[in-house]
């Protein structure tokens, strides 16, 4: 297996610098050479995942009103819990946006962009599988959706490429385990905090209607039944 590894580290070349250092590596365990580029902190894809933070805290916050408006049926002046989930899926799809359009824009040395180099190390591994290691211990980079880059999703190397989150002081990546499982998302949804029959289904139906949603764009979420007992919860995820 082929090991593509990025750590970003702080740049302290000035007191105020918002830049970072990238350390970029490819290869095959202990044969990986190290290559180091000054590049631009991503300050508007953490901004756009803020934004998204705050929109998806506001939806459960009035998914959870509109559950008390359900028993108390008192009316509420705050938005429909639809727009505000309309909200979220926008706020979502821009900070994938905002985090591609950093990243294919780094450049490893003046004249090579990371993402191409990176591409190049995906085509030439023929159909070998590929983990992309990030290593980073800034908080807000640890939070973007690095599973989202266009690099991963692209039909071409999907299917063989993982990636594995890590703290800069870990060991090395070739330690950790190779295995990867990209192809299915499997999630187990715990809803209804009542025995009441028809509040219960509509909890459902909101959670099928998501389940569609978010399966056209990506298809390795699945919707599973509930299994009839813990020996059979556990067997599912295992």
């Amino acid at each position: 297996m082929k090991n593509i590894v990025l750590k970003f580290y702080p740049s302290h070349s000035e007191p105020e610098d918002q830049n970072l250092t990238l350390t970029y590596q490819a290869g095959h365990d202990h044969d990986i050479v190290p290559v180091s580029a000054t590049i631009e902190y991503p300050t508007n894809a953490i901004n756009s995942y803020k934004k998204w933070q705050q929109e998806y805290d506001n939806l459960l916050d009035a998914i959870g009103d509109e559950n008390k408006r359900n028993y108390s049926m008192k009316e509420s002046s705050s938005e429909p819990v639809e727009t505000i989930r309309a909200k979220v899926l926008l706020s979502f799809e821009e900070c994938i946006k905002t985090l591609n359009n950093w990243f294919e824009n780094l450049k490893i040395d003046e004249n090579s962009l990371l993402f191409k180099k990176i591409e190049h190390e995906l085509i030439t591994s023929g159909s070998n599988q590929v983990k992309l290691v990030v290593q980073t211990e800034d908080k807000d980079l640890q939070k973007l959706f690095w599973d989202r880059l266009g690099i991963l999703t692209d039909s071409r190397f999907r299917e063989r490429t993982g990636i594995v989150y890590s703290l800069r002081n870990t060991r090395s990546s070739h330690k950790e385990n190779n295995r990867i499982d990209n192809k299915i998302l499997k999630i187990l949804v715990i809803y209804g905090e009542g025995e009441d029959e028809l509040e219960l289904q509509k909890e459902l139906e909101i959670f099928v209607a998501w389940h569609k949603e978010v399966n056209s764009n990506y298809s390795r979420v699945k919707l599973l039944k509930a299994p009839n007992s813990y020996e059979d919860l556990i067997a599912t995820f295992v």
